[in-house]
């Protein structure tokens, strides 16, 4: 082995401090994720939304480190404030029936609070979690600090020009690209929600500087010309 490629200067960072403790020296490179083919084109036909309304999106695996609870306080913080105008959704994996069982009563509680205005979905297709995306205003990373070597899901979000925040996550911080839009607390999360709400203008911008983020750095066509780069290099 002469190099290791990762995503992000966040899992370089431990690849090599595991692999120096064992003499392995090795060059390092990185070649930022996609989010996949269904990603590349956008669709200006899904993106309608109520500017009257904000719609909120969480989405993961329904695992510990995901920290769903955070997800659930951030919702019922923000309803508290701007009520009948929010809406949650939720896409949720879930890889075993314990996580089905927590994420179903998860989905009670927050059907008790908002009624129609959350929809919660399980296990849902790629297809389907495209359509997700176009549908949200802000997409809300919630995972516990230092859990994400990357943040797929940022990306996906991204590219469908949503506002993306994250908790210090590890590389989703160094993907959203704003340490603005790292929060600390759900009472940050919701304060930094409000900016954005209570100025569209300021919320347009930050959707379309997401969305040229994703096509500059986290494009197939960014991510295959690095590649071809790296094994003309080698060869």
């Amino acid at each position: 082995l002469n190099m290791l490629v990762t995503t992000t200067e966040f899992n370089m960072k431990y690849w090599k401090e595991a692999l120096n403790k064992r003499e392995f020296l090795l060059d390092y490179r990185i070649i930022e994720n996609t989010a996949g083919e269904l990603f590349e084109v956008y669709d200006d036909s899904l993106n309608v939304k109520d500017e009257k309304k904000l719609i909120i999106g969480f989405a993961g695996r329904y695992c510990d480190w995901k920290n769903w609870p955070l997800a659930v306080e951030i919702s019922e913080k923000l309803d508290d404030i701007i009520g009948s105008r929010l809406e949650v959704k939720m896409a949720v994996g879930c890889l075993d029936e314990k996580a089905l069982k927590e994420t179903k009563l998860m989905f009670q509680r927050l059907d008790e609070v908002f009624g129609c205005r959350f929809d919660g979905k399980i296990n849902i297709t790629i297809e389907e979690m495209n359509k997700f995306y176009y549908d949200i205003d802000v997409f809300i990373l919630t995972s516990a600090p230092n859990t994400e070597s990357f943040g797929r899901t940022v990306v996906e979000a991204m590219s469908r020009k949503t506002v993306v925040l994250t908790t210090d996550a590890g590389g989703s911080v160094e993907v959203v690209g704003n340490p603005d839009n790292v929060y600390k607390s759900a009472e940050d999360c919701v304060e930094r929600i409000l900016e954005f709400f209570n100025n569209k203008e300021k919320m347009d911008k930050e959707k379309e500087k997401n969305f040229e983020r994703v096509r500059k750095i986290y494009s197939l066509e960014n991510n295959l010309r690095k590649h071809l780069d790296m094994y003309s290099e080698i060869i």
